[in-house]
């Protein structure tokens, strides 16, 4: 019977303005941290990985699964909230947009979908997870993801509030969280 979730911020991408964040594989940095990051959630023993479609969720997952001799399953949903094309923002202009986005969760105010619409679909993904973790009698499964969704989803489920929360979550990072009560059992802001 599932009775722990664990949410995973992605590892460290290599940042590249010439390409869409979604399209970011991992630095080497972010390779050797999925390691550490491995090691920590050993003691919760997950029984699957489940990740974004996002090559940097991917990778990640790959290599936490690797380490634990787990599955990885990629799940449509759970990617991203969507802003393909935002230009070459700087960091300034970039906090201030997810501000907004969490300040204006029905309004279209960054990318081209409402902090709203992110949140839906995210959730949605997670229910596959859960049904499919239901089903396989697991006890603990752990998603990777990113960290507007994130924060997006334990505002809703958790009432975290979700610029502090995000801002705070590092690459990588995780949440662990009691299931079905969604309660907060632990974060770990920096692996």
């Amino acid at each position: 019977m599932l009775n722990l979730l664990i949410f995973i911020r992605h590892s460290l991408p290599i940042f590249d303005p010439k390409i869409p964040a979604f399209q970011w594989h991992l630095s080497d940095e972010g390779k050797t941290r999925c390691q550490s990051l491995a090691t920590h959630l050993s003691i919760y023993s997950p029984k699957m990985i489940f990740t974004s479609r996002e090559f940097k969720a991917i990778e990640t997952g790959q290599i936490i699964a690797t380490n634990l001799k787990l599955s990885n399953k990629v799940v449509e949903g759970l990617h991203e909230h969507e802003r393909p094309q935002i230009g070459n923002l700087n960091q300034e202009q970039f906090i201030a947009s997810i501000a907004n986005l969490f300040k204006q969760p029905d309004q279209l105010v960054f990318g081209i979908e409402t902090a709203n619409t992110a949140y839906r679909r995210f959730s949605e993904g997670v229910n596959k997870v859960v049904k499919e973790a239901t089903d396989k009698n697991s006890d603990c499964v752990a998603i990777v993801a990113h960290g507007s969704v994130i924060s997006l989803f334990m505002w809703h489920k958790c009432r975290q509030e979700p610029f502090s929360l995000w801002q705070q979550l590092g690459m990588p990072s995780y949440l662990i969280l009691d299931y079905p009560a969604y309660k907060i059992k632990r974060i770990v802001y920096k692996v």
